[in-house]
């Protein structure tokens, strides 16, 4: 491990998921490439346009990344210093930087053993008088239990 990664070879690497594209997905991505269009073209504007009328939805901006987005979500909400955010103890790092680049305290919660995700009932009892939002995050290809979770920020008047 002289060159400071973790693995060696190849065939050490254990994969969650592989990549599965159509040769018309393959060849969208090389066309925008050729374009050099890899931000705010064309392709950008008409995704936001579909998925407005899909959702029914006024508005709509697509980010870079997850990350980006929770950032934006976390803005949207006003959320920072003094604020606390509840998440779930199994997720990818960006969850809780962005509430901490936000200014607020990430408090983790237990996860459902069966999915992975954030357990609504312990993500419940850990609100306080600064929580001002649940966090959701779906984890493994299991969807996390967003109506029970909303019906929990909606009962405490949270995000």
């Amino acid at each position: 491990m002289s060159d400071g990664h973790y693995l060696e070879r190849a065939e050490d690497l254990i994969y969650i998921g592989q990549p599965d594209l159509t040769a018309d997905e393959q060849e969208a991505v090389l066309g925008v490439l050729r374009r050099g269009w890899l931000t705010r073209g064309p392709e950008c504007a008409a995704f936001e346009k579909e998925f407005c009328e899909s959702v029914q939805a006024s508005q709509a901006l697509m980010v870079s990344s997850c990350t980006a987005a929770l950032h934006l979500a976390l803005l949207v909400q006003d959320i920072g210093p003094g604020d606390e955010v509840i998440l779930p103890s199994l997720t990818f790092s960006a969850t809780a930087h962005v509430v901490v680049q936000c200014g607020a305290k990430p408090v983790f919660a237990e996860i459902d053993p069966a999915t992975y995700c954030l357990d609504p009932s312990h993500a419940e009892s850990l609100i306080t008088p600064r929580t001002r939002a649940l966090m959701a995050v779906h984890f493994g290809g299991h969807p996390a239990d967003l109506k029970r979770l909303r019906d929990i920020a909606s009962r405490h008047g949270i995000a």
